[in-house]
């Protein structure tokens, strides 16, 4: 699945999840490092990373959830928690609601 099929996926679980409206955002990055010492290298080190955005609108209440995890295994969930976020405990202005969660 490619990536604008996982983020649709994910926006039409938080639609079914009672989202009036969502958007979504996943951001992969790679960092290499590299220790030398007296021309030799002494340490190296790779990372990959995948972060996973969601932000809901209910009504006039918008929240945030993450995840480090693409899995779509995971996208009901994830979009159950940010509405349920968005609707808790009272109605808030857009401006002023946004949660993260990991």
């Amino acid at each position: 699945m490619n990536t604008l099929d996982l983020l649709a996926d994910l926006i039409a679980k938080a639609r079914a999840a009672g989202a009036d409206a969502a958007d979504a955002v996943l951001v992969s990055g790679t960092s290499l490092s590299v220790q030398r010492r007296l021309g030799k290298i002494e340490h190296l080190e790779r990372a990959e990373g995948r972060d996973l955005g969601l932000r809901v609108f209910v009504g006039q209440c918008a929240a945030i959830a993450a995840s480090s995890t693409a899995d779509p295994s995971g996208f009901a969930a994830l979009a159950e928690r940010a509405v349920a976020m968005a609707r808790s405990p009272a109605e808030r202005p857009m401006v002023a609601a946004s949660s993260r969660s990991a």
